[in-house]
């Protein structure tokens, strides 16, 4: 396992840290392994605490009629929590491991000495959490408005420009690994009709699936997923 300031200079928010400034952050940080499926917090959790993921992966999910509908699946470098500082919220969400993960925990008021100090890594998380937000807004109108096979397509294309996005080094990207389950869960489909859906894509030319993989296929060539 490396260091923790190695892993706090693969996160974009922290970006421009000395290396002694992320050296006395990382003195302040808890950090541990999860196993998979294991429960970070829930809705009835008091959310005290920013957690960053070092390695593993995170599903954030609410539960609506006995059904999960997963709202984000965050990787490595990923900060979730209370990153809005707001007290008391009803944040209304279960985070949950999926992929075993090692994650680093800061408490609220260690992040916010971190702002104080730096006020330029306040505009940045203003900016991370637009663009979240933004994310967020495109999936609900996707929910509300798309036919079911658009919404699939649209989720395995946002997954797929994630993916490529990545500014993680080589050694802590991992590919998104999705089942139709997953997809289910994330478009508030039924796995029947995710299934039914993929398969009139693939014949659509829209999409590829090779062995366990679904691949997105457009001008620019064919993207794993």
């Amino acid at each position: 396992m490396r260091p923790k300031y190695w892993y706090l200079q693969q996160v974009n928010l922290f970006e421009g840290m000395t290396p002694d400034e992320l050296q006395r952050l990382a003195e302040d940080i808890i950090d541990r392994s999860w196993e998979k499926r294991e429960m970070i917090y829930t809705p009835d959790d008091e959310l005290d605490k920013v957690y960053i993921i070092k390695e593993g992966e995170v599903t954030l999910y609410r539960v609506h009629d006995d059904k999960r509908i997963i709202i984000d699946v965050l990787k490595p470098g990923a900060v979730f929590g209370n990153i809005a500082f707001v007290k008391d919220t009803q944040h209304g969400h279960f985070a949950e491991v999926s992929q075993r993960a090692y994650l680093c925990a800061i408490s609220k008021r260690d992040f916010l000495k971190i702002f104080q100090a730096r006020p330029e890594l306040a505009m940045r998380l203003l900016r991370m959490l637009a663009e979240r937000i933004s994310e967020y807004e495109d999936k609900i109108q996707a929910l509300s408005l798309f036919d079911a096979k658009a919404r699939v397509l649209q989720q395995i294309q946002h997954i797929a420009a994630k993916d490529r996005k990545s500014v993680l080094p080589p050694i802590l990207r991992r590919k998104s690994k999705l089942t139709h389950e997953k997809l289910a869960e994330m478009t508030g489909l039924t796995r029947v009709t995710v299934t039914r859906s993929i398969h009139e894509l693939v014949g659509e030319g829209k999409l590829a699936v090779e062995g366990r993989e679904i691949r997105m296929i457009d001008g620019a060539g064919m993207d794993t997923v």
